[in-house]
């Protein structure tokens, strides 16, 4: 299995207490399905389920979700 390149990108948003990263070049408009995975973390699918990029929640310190708000 060989390893390809990924041209990621961060983006954060300091006043949202947001950050972005995307893992492909692919456009927002691609996104089929957002997964909330845990209280600070959302990821983004393509129609065929693969992984387009991730949002963080509470990227700011003082901002990250409690436990009891994860589960």
């Amino acid at each position: 299995m060989s390893s390809a390149e990924v041209p990621a990108t961060f983006t954060s948003i300091p006043a949202a207490g947001r950050s972005y990263v995307a893992l492909t070049s692919t456009p927002p408009t691609a996104v089929a399905e957002t997964v909330e995975v845990l209280a600070i973390l959302n990821v983004d699918l393509s129609e065929g389920g693969r992984l387009l990029g991730f949002e963080i929640i509470g990227a700011l310190p003082g901002t990250i979700a409690t436990p009891e708000e994860n589960r």
